[in-house]
Formats: C-alpha cells, sequence, structure tokens
C-alpha cells in the first residue's frame, strides 16, 4: 500500500469531545491512545504529505477546536499549500479561530440536528442557538458552511427543518447522513433505518434535490433495487474511494477507513515509526472485506432491499473479524 501519493490527509486531531452525542461514533475508536502527537510532529506529517504531492486537509475528531494547537496547525497546513477543512461541532468556536479560518479559506462542515428537541436528544446538550449563531457568524466572515444533519428512524420522513435553515441561509451544499450503527449508534436500534425506511429517505432525499434550487443535498452512497446497475457499475469507485485518503488518528494511528466498526483490528501501523512498516495482513483483510460488502449489498440489491454501501463495509468487517458473529451486531432484520 502506498501511503504518500495520496490526495487528502484526514487527521482525526483529538478525541476530546465537549458534546455528550448518544449516537457518537468514536467507541470505534477503542485501542487508539487519548494521547494527543505535539505540533511539531504533525508539521512534519504534513510536510510528508505535501513533499508527496498532497492538495487537501481535512481536520476533525473527537472536537478539533479542542486541541491546543489547532489554529496553528491549519494556519500551517495553508501556508503550505493545502486546502484545509475542519468538521466541528462549533461549541468552541472562537474569534481567534475565526481569523485564521477567515485568512485560510478553511471550509467549516458542522453537526446541525435540528429542530432543538432532535439536537438534545442526540447531542445531550442545549447548544442547538448556539450553534446557529456561529454559523451566522462564519458566513458573515465570508466563509463556507456545510451542515451535517444525522438522518435516522425518528426524522427520516420529515427533513423540513434543515431543509428551510439552508434555504433561508442560501447555504449551497448540505449532508444528509444516515445514522450508521457504529459506536455508541449500535445500542440505538429504534433509530436504526430499517431497509423500508431507507428507500423512503432514498426517494425523499431524490425529491428535495429536484426541489431545492438553492442548496444541494448530498449523502452516501445509498440505492435502491433499481439501481442495481448503477451500483455494479461502481464497483471500482467504491472499493478504491478510500484509496484517495491518508486517514490518521491523533496517537499516528493510520486506518484505511474511518467508517468501520472496531478500530483496532484494521490500524495500517504508526505514521510516527521509522522506518514506516504496513501491516500488510490487516490491509488484505480490509480488500476482503469491501469484496464481501459488494457481493453482500448487489444480493440484497437482487431480493429488492435497499442498502447503504458504508453499512454494508460494516457489516462484513464484523464477519471479517467474527465469523461466528456473521454480521448480527449490525445487521437489520430484512
Amino acid at each position: 500500500m502506498n501511503l504518500f501519493g495520496k490526495e487528502i490527509l484526514n487527521i482525526a486531531i483529538t478525541l476530546e469531545c465537549d458534546c455528550q452525542c448518544k449516537h457518537c461514533y468514536i467507541e470505534s475508536f477503542e485501542g487508539i491512545s487519548d494521547k494527543d502527537l505535539g505540533l511539531k510532529t504533525w508539521k512534519e506529517i504534513i510536510d510528508l504529505f505535501v513533499n508527496n504531492g498532497g492538495r487537501e486537509v481535512c481536520f476533525h475528531g473527537g472536537e478539533p477546536l479542542l486541541y491546543e494547537n489547532i489554529g496553528k496547525i491549519v494556519y500551517y497546513a495553508w501556508q503550505r499549500g493545502l486546502e484545509t477543512s475542519i468538521i466541528s461541532n462549533l461549541i468552541s468556536l472562537d474569534h481567534s479561530l475565526i481569523e485564521v479560518f477567515k485568512e485560510t479559506q478553511t471550509y467549516i462542515l458542522t453537526s446541525l440536528d435540528g429542530p432543538r428537541e432532535n439536537y438534545f436528544q442526540f447531542r445531550g446538550l442545549d447548544k442547538l442557538d448556539l450553534i446557529i449563531e456561529n454559523i451566522d457568524l462564519l458566513r458573515k466572515n465570508g466563509l463556507s458552511v456545510h451542515p451535517i444533519h444525522i438522518v435516522h428512524g425518528k426524522n427520516y420522513s420529515d427533513l423540513s427543518w434543515i431543509t428551510e435553515f439552508c434555504n433561508s441561509r442560501e447555504i449551497k451544499v448540505a449532508t444528509l447522513s444516515p445514522l450508521q450503527p457504529i459506536g455508541r449508534a449500535a445500542q440505538l436500534k429504534d433509530y436504526w433505518l430499517s431497509p423500508e425506511e431507507l428507500g423512503e429517505f432514498i426517494d425523499t432525499f431524490t425529491q428535495l434535490n429536484k426541489e431545492n434550487k438553492r442548496v444541494k443535498f448530498v449523502t452516501q452512497s445509498i440505492f435502491k433495487p433499481g439501481d442495481l446497475g448503477s451500483f455494479t457499475a461502481q464497483e471500482n469507485y467504491l472499493k478504491t474511494y478510500n484509496d484517495r485518503y491518508l486517514n490518521i488518528f491523533n496517537d499516528g494511528s493510520i486506518l484505511p477507513d474511518f467508517d468501520l466498526p472496531d478500530m483496532r483490528n484494521f490500524s495500517l501501523g504508526n505514521i510516527t515509526e521509522i522506518p514506516l512498516k504496513i501491516n500488510q495482513k490487516k490491509e488484505k483483510a480490509y480488500r476482503e472485506t469491501l469484496d464481501k460488502a459488494f457481493i453482500r449489498g448487489k444480493s440484497k440489491l437482487q431480493k429488492g432491499i435497499p442498502i447503504n454501501w458504508i453499512e454494508e463495509v460494516q457489516i462484513a468487517a464484523k464477519e471479517q473479524l467474527s465469523p461466528d458473529k456473521q454480521g448480527k451486531n449490525l445487521e437489520k432484520e430484512e
């Protein structure tokens, strides 16, 4: 595996967070140390990435704004010629960071799960007004803000709040992200989208993009049975999508994918090790996981069952690691 020659550097710069999200995926990071790398080390990693043709870097976590030197590392990445983005809940945003983001034209992605009762239920804090104020402040300073709205079994049929929010502010792009059954969300079975609900969401998503000319809604790779031909044609794209990314955690651990159910079992090595050694066995296991996910997804579509590609990978990953479980932890009733 060639770790460099990648387009995008994904850095989960800290696992620390100031939210209490019931669906947090961070428990999938079990086995990753909570000790963050220092500024000097991250600068060296960015140098190495740039020198090998890298173009973009995205900072997230945990909550990246809690990393002590987040402003400095964003600014340094920009100085080195990288396009910068950050995924944040915006609770800890301050004016000094806004100035950094403004100068570097950092693209801001933020969790936005209104209305209020939905935000409080999922995030565990009554901070929706603060988040909206900070979104408006960022936009006032000329920054692009990209909301990420979690879609689940309780809200998939009515997405009017996020639609109206984006339209009223002329936000150009927003993500509607189906809840993934990993981390803490693995325990929220009442909120998982059933195959039938996923199918309804796909129809809603398609209709939203037809009706809303100001906002482009994007989502994960989701397919209805009628999309079997499209799914088959995208086999190579789906299996190689993450090859564009160099995914590094706060302690330097390298992962092939940030959406796996148990990160420990797919860690390819640590970026700080000299010489760098890649675990070929785990790399092979990840590739086999993708192959199994594609076969499973194709089979479901042939049976008339809608699928979410990310979930198929997660189910296959569970089976890859624990064949006796046969993916029951993640599998839904079909």
